[in-house]
Order: structure tokens, then sequence, then C-alpha cells
């Protein structure tokens, strides 16, 4: 039982610290306006959340 409870919560420490990263990049894309550059730029979006949108 002490294992499942250690493994749960190392899977919720990992889960944490990807939610702020990808929270810290979103600022970041907003801080600089990345989305429009991006958009200007014509690169292809393959994975995650529209650049525009941002």
């Amino acid at each position: 039982m002490d294992t499942k409870l250690d493994n749960f919560s190392e899977i919720s420490k990992l889960l944490s610290v990807k939610s702020k990263m990808s929270s810290d990049i979103l600022s970041l894309f907003s801080k600089f306006g990345l989305g429009r550059m991006l958009c200007r730029l014509s690169l292809e979006k393959h994975d995650g959340i529209s650049a525009v949108q941002l």
C-alpha cells in the first residue's frame, strides 16, 4: 500500500512540474507576442495550442 502511495505522490509531483512549465511557456508567448510573430512567419503547428490563440 505504501508503494502505491509513493508512486502516486511521484506522479503528482511530476504533473505539477509539467503544468508549471506549460504555464511559464504560455506566459512567455503572450509577453513577447510570439504567437503573432510565428503567424507572420507561416510556421506550421504540429501539437498543442495554436500559437495564434495566444
